[in-house]
């Protein structure tokens, strides 16, 4: 009788001592039994069979739940990533408003790195050389977008002729007509953020009627010969580029800088109408009638767009509006 006495009088002894302590729940689903004196940013504590022992911390973002030894009980709802504790820190929000808080600052977070849905861009260095463009970019997931860019091709008075060839046989200048077709492939190696690579093929169809040319000697000036003729080209090549977007407006408004290099292949089917030759030619002379020449040649990829975001809809935005 008196052992089972003993065992009572203990059992009821560790129930007080227990229902004395405070208990709190983390993430990890593990839980400490103590006794909390500071919530903030950090949780500060002591063993409850130690009271005046040393005071431990556990940061408030790997605590899902405190239950005080008052039967009062504190929330800090789902455990945030370290960029959105960052938005949180210092918080000194009450237990009732926590939920809120975190939404709100999820939403945050969200808006600044949200996924885009559509871009719509023109080039404008593009606009100013020879290539009027609108240009289109779906993202596929935060990492990759997809693309294309078209453009109507026009004569440029400007740049008619390459500046530093001699021969407008080999390099007329952008004396062509056309269209063109640029297909990208845009890799964001850390999500939607601003820095990019982007791996673009590229397509060309042009043409010129009647035209004419003049190329110069060697020493660039006395005239070597006069020709007009006409021609249809195709253009075909790869481009890779590294790029930086920038957001504005809420991101709503899109402003990017690229540069690169790639390689073309022009296929020439040329005629040529006329040609009058001077003593001091020292160029290959244009041979009357049809002629076919194919190009291969690098290129430098640099210029400037600016366009449209249309931002994806997070469905933590819509949480945080039905929120008081």
């Amino acid at each position: 009788m008196k052992g089972y006495f003993k065992y009572f009088s203990f059992f009821i002894l560790m129930t007080h001592l227990l229902n004395g302590q405070d208990t709190i729940f983390k993430h990890d689903q593990s839980k400490v039994i103590g006794v909390v004196s500071e919530v903030g940013e950090y949780v500060k504590y002591k063993n409850w069979n130690n009271a005046n022992g040393p005071t431990y911390i556990i940061p408030k973002t790997d605590i899902k739940a405190i239950h005080y030894k008052n039967g009062y009980k504190e929330e800090f709802g789902p455990k945030l990533s370290p960029f959105d504790s960052e938005v949180l820190q210092g918080s000194t929000s009450t237990p009732t408003s926590t939920v809120t808080s975190i939404l709100t600052a999820e939403s945050a977070v969200k808006k600044k790195h949200k996924e885009k849905l559509l871009t719509i861009y023109t080039n404008l260095t593009k606009n100013m050389f020879n290539e009027y463009n609108l240009g289109f970019e779906f993202g596929i997931t935060k990492y990759i977008a997809v693309g294309a860019t078209f453009g109507i091709i026009h004569p440029n008075p400007l740049f008619a002729v390459f500046p530093l060839a001699t021969s407008q046989n080999r390099w007329p200048g952008t004396v062509y007509h056309g269209v063109g077709c640029r297909i990208n492939l845009k890799i964001y190696p850390a999500g939607y953020k601003s820095d990019y690579w982007n791996i673009q093929g590229v397509y060309k169809s042009m043409y010129y009627r009647n035209q004419s040319f003049l190329d110069l000697n060697n020493s660039g000036y006395e005239s070597s010969a006069r020709y007009t003729r006409s021609e249809d080209a195709f253009v075909t090549g790869i481009s890779i580029m590294h790029g930086h977007e920038y957001a504005a407006a809420d991101g709503v408004l899109y402003i990017d800088f690229f540069y690169g290099f790639g390689f073309r292949e022009r296929e020439r089917n040329i005629t040529t109408l006329t040609c009058e030759m001077t003593p001091y030619n020292s160029n290959p002379n244009p041979a009357l009638g049809y002629s076919k020449m194919n190009q291969t040649y690098p290129v430098i990829e640099t210029g400037f767009k600016i366009g449209f975001n249309f931002l994806k809809k997070s469905k933590v935005d819509d949480r945080a509006k039905s929120l008081p």
